[in-house]
């Protein structure tokens, strides 16, 4: 889930009603995540670049950058700030993957482009 709960017993967690994708251990887990998670669901996802994937890479992206950020200022990071993280860059990927590099993303899978 979002908050990093694990499913015990598949079923524990409800899934997004949207995208039948995402599961949330509670609806204020999921509240928490629907800023980021709006992005990716159903057909908000307009890139080439499946959904999980593009989630993946936005974590790894926020979550380096957090390290690095404490490692050079001392200060944590917190998990709003993450979570806003992973907004502004969300949408700056998409909005980059649909202009500026639009023509790779016309149907063409990554190991084509």
């Amino acid at each position: 889930g979002y908050c990093g709960k694990v499913e015990q017993l598949r079923g524990d967690f409800q899934l997004c009603s949207g995208c039948h994708k995402e599961s949330y251990c509670s609806r204020e887990c999921q509240k928490a995540d629907w800023g980021f998670h709006r992005h990716l669901c159903k057909k908000k996802n307009t890139t080439n670049i499946d959904s999980d994937t593009l989630k993946a890479i936005i974590v790894a992206l926020v979550g380096q950058y957090s390290e690095a950020a404490q490692c050079r200022s001392g200060i944590a990071v917190t998990d709003a700030q993450k979570q806003n993280g992973k907004v502004s860059l969300v949408k700056k990927v998409k909005k980059m993957l649909v202009g500026q590099f639009a023509q790779y993303n016309s149907g063409l899978s990554m190991h084509d482009a």
